[in-house]
């Protein structure tokens, strides 16, 4: 695998200047981000579920508020998923 040090070379290079060098940093920013879940699963994994409360919460206060028509929420696939989820992880 090649290493960030190595990577950062070969950006250097004049064929790598735009747009597939952008490219290859914003992998290596997701391969760091990996790195960190890996390393602080329970920290990540709470900071999504807070985040996906947070994204229920604000969407069923959008629906309840009739502002864009009306219909049953909780019949919808991604509701009852993020319901499901946010009860697997807090139970």
């Amino acid at each position: 695998m090649t290493t960030e040090a190595e990577w950062r070379k070969i950006l250097k290079q004049p064929a790598f200047l735009g747009c597939g060098g952008c490219v290859v940093l914003k992998m290596l920013e997701a391969e760091k981000a990996f790195e960190l879940i890996k390393a602080k699963p329970d920290a990540v994994n709470t900071e999504l579920l807070e985040a996906l409360e947070k994204f229920l919460d604000m969407y069923t206060r959008l629906v309840d508020s009739g502002d864009t028509g009306t219909w049953d929420m909780e019949l919808e696939d991604e509701v009852i998923a993020a319901r499901a989820a946010i009860k697997r992880a807090t139970n």
